[in-house]
């Protein structure tokens, strides 16, 4: 292959993306999928009409922002549950009733405010290591890291182990 070869190549392949950019459905799919990108081609895309633009944009931030409103919708009271859920527990870890409570932590887990993760891992950590369930240690471990978030910006907090057992399944 020479150089003249791949250079029309690319060129075509360009033209060909181009070409493809001024298209209604590719526009209106990167509305979809990746929506500041996809507004832009719609503005700058002559083949539509103002009210056309107009219409579609008005379609869009309406669909994105309802979507937006509902997934605030459903996250803040799912915490707000977590953490009642995690208070309930908390005062039957109090009392000695450690297996209700951990029944309460599982059940808080997947919507654990960010304050709460280190008392919940740690407790349920406490709670499979002092029975010497080690598949139980590894999934509340497992758990964490995937549901927990961190980051190298924003580093996962050590569970607050109490026991020994639990200090020690920490480690390994």
């Amino acid at each position: 292959m020479n150089a003249e070869n791949s250079t029309e190549i690319a060129k075509d392949a360009a033209q060909t993306f181009f070409e493809t950019m001024k298209q209604p459905w590719f526009i209106i799919l990167m509305m979809i999928f990746f929506f500041p990108a996809g507004l832009v081609l719609l503005w700058v895309n002559k083949d539509f009409t103002q009210a056309r633009k107009k219409k579609y944009t008005y379609w869009f931030v309406g669909i994105f922002g309802a979507l937006s409103v509902m997934s605030v919708c459903v996250a803040v009271p799912s915490e707000i549950l977590s953490k009642e859920k995690i208070l309930q527990a908390n005062e039957l870890w109090d009392e000695g009733k450690q297996a209700e409570a951990a029944i309460l932590y599982y059940e808080a887990a997947d919507w654990c405010p960010d304050r709460y993760q280190p008392l919940l891992y740690g407790r349920l950590l406490d709670y499979e290591a002092s029975r010497g369930n080690h598949e139980g240690v590894k999934e509340v471990l497992k758990h964490r890291k995937q549901w927990g978030g961190g980051n190298i910006f924003d580093p996962l907090p050590l569970p607050d182990c109490q026991t020994p057992e639990g200090k020690a399944a920490l480690e390994k």
